[in-house]
């Protein structure tokens, strides 16, 4: 009898450790509520009292954020715009009540309960327990309402935290660029390591939040030194809008910088080198992973000038010039920057590793 408590003991105890993890996973601000059929994004189509809640494309607007907190046994839903709740409109419990927001003040139509339904969620409206939000479309601007569950992909919502990243860059780098954790783009650097995520919405009133960090010790070819260099394995996103680069640059005034290796938005792998002009080699590529590489070379004894090899998977593709690269501290940095060079609209996430690096 004792050990049959025991069991029962340990095994309630799980079932409450689980059900309170599903409940962390469901609570919290900045959550994304993405319906399985469509892949669109809940939003509230407006910020005043009784606008209407539909999906979008989601662009990473404050409208399309929610915070989910809980509420009894239920939940509430509010827009991070306005700060609306989400109501099962008129206390209605017919199919095809409208899913709109309203001034939040925690009723039963602003309480709906979350079943798990694999990886998703069934959301049902608390004041009517036999039915869901239902998505009745999966074009952007289609409406959401009520409907009685049959378990339909339309009836069935992932609600995802943001991206937390690691602060961790590993030993040998700091977080962000040198100079700070904004560059050229719609951008803020908020984590680093090796994999790098970006995502929707940003800080500070950027798009994204994202990855970038640069190598404590910085790459020098002083006048005796015959070379420098250093490389690295990566795995880069193609798609329009991301913009994944493996670079040097020069400590202080920007007077040098070669691009090792950089995705615009393509497969076409950019490598650069600027000296107050650029020189630009392209390669077409479709690689998974790419092994990159570039050597700072002497061109002469006694001369200020060096020149860069590059390679891509152990291949020459070209040598540049770099007029004065020589007694310059370079700083190496890896990041996934978004949009800007690569192209408009950016997706909502995309993921940039670059990893065993190595300089000399």
């Amino acid at each position: 009898m004792m050990k049959r408590l025991i069991e029962l003991v340990v095994v309630v105890s799980c079932v409450c450790l689980l059900m309170t993890e599903i409940a962390q996973a469901q609570t919290g601000s900045n959550m994304t509520v993405t319906n399985r059929k469509a892949g669109k994004v809940l939003d509230a189509f407006g910020s005043t009292a009784g606008s209407n809640v539909g999906i979008y494309t989601d662009y990473g607007n404050s409208n399309q954020r929610w915070t989910i907190a809980a509420n009894g046994s239920g939940y509430t839903f509010r827009e991070q715009k306005a700060n609306l709740a989400m109501d099962t409109w008129n206390w209605g419990t017919a199919n095809g009540t409208n899913i709109a927001v309203y001034t939040y003040w925690g009723g039963s139509p602003q309480t709906y309960l979350l079943t798990a339904v694999g990886d998703y969620y069934r959301i049902t409206p608390s004041i009517s327990t036999g039915q869901c939000v239902d998505a009745y479309g999966t074009s952007s601007g289609s409406n959401v309402g009520t409907w009685s569950y049959w378990g339909g992909t339309n009836q069935q919502w992932s609600i995802e935290a943001p991206y937390e990243g690691s602060t961790d860059c590993g030993s040998g780098w700091s977080i962000g660029y040198p100079w700070g954790r904004t560059h050229n783009g719609t951008v803020y650097m908020a984590w680093c390591g090796d994999t790098m995520v970006a995502v929707q919405p940003g800080a500070n009133g950027y798009k994204y939040n994202s990855g970038a960090s640069y190598s404590t010790t910085k790459l020098y070819m002083w006048s005796g030194d015959s070379s420098a260099g250093a490389q690295a394995y990566c795995s880069a996103p193609t798609a329009t809008g991301t913009w994944p680069a493996f670079w040097i640059t020069t400590e202080g005034a920007w007077t040098g910088e070669v691009d090792i290796a950089e995705w615009k938005g393509s497969g076409t792998v950019w490598q650069n080198t600027y000296d107050g002009s650029w020189e630009t080699k392209t390669t077409s590529s479709n690689n998974t992973y790419y092994k990159v590489h570039m050597q700072l070379k002497s061109t002469a004894d006694g001369e200020t000038d060096a020149w860069v090899w590059l390679y891509i998977n152990g291949s020459w593709t070209a040598t540049h010039t770099g007029s004065d690269f020589r007694n310059k501290n370079f700083w190496l940095i890896r990041n996934l920057q978004m949009e800007g060079s690569s192209g408009s609209p950016g997706p909502t996430s995309a993921s940039y590793t670059c990893r065993s690096i190595s300089q000399w």
